[in-house]
């Protein structure tokens, strides 16, 4: 009885593992352009120097906007095609869009790039979804909240 208690218990980290490690690549792909946007954008030479902060903001906001318009027409496609193709077409996305502002030769394709990485990605919902269903003890709904958001209150 124990061991089986444990397998299931080691297969349902072995399910949330790989949640956790696209749970944590949004914010990665969301933040890893701050510290560098304001000299991407000055050496875009868009606008004068004192315009460059707000051209970054632009930049910067362009995913998290973009995220938030498409988040629940991502939702809803799960539910229609299943969570899988959904977190992989999210995670492709994010792949693209920081690539394409890698490569970036102005401002309006690195906007272009951003814009498209949040459009194409609907992970965080998709990913809390999929726990919810997965997780089914109260004792391990405590565990799963490295997946939740920090400004979360439910995490599963």
């Amino acid at each position: 009885m124990g061991t089986r208690r444990h397998h299931k218990e080691t297969q349902s980290l072995g399910l949330t593992t790989p949640k956790a490690i696209v749970r944590l690549a949004e914010p990665i792909a969301l933040t890893s352009i701050f510290p560098y946007a304001w000299a991407l954008v000055k050496r875009f030479k868009i606008g004068g120097e004192q315009d460059a902060s707000l051209y970054a903001g632009l930049l910067i906001s362009s995913f998290s906007l973009a995220e938030a318009v498409m988040g629940m027409y991502w939702g809803g496609l799960s539910d229609r095609i299943g969570r899988k193709p959904v977190l992989l077409v999210g995670c492709v996305g994010t792949m693209f869009s920081m690539i394409m502002v890698g490569f970036a030769s102005n401002i309006w394709v690195a906007l272009v790039g951003r814009a498209i990485g949040g459009l194409l990605n609907g992970n965080i919902g998709v990913i809390q979804t999929m726990v919810g269903e997965l997780v089914t003890k109260p004792d391990h709904e405590r565990r799963c909240y490295f997946l939740a958001p920090p400004t979360s209150r439910r995490a599963c």
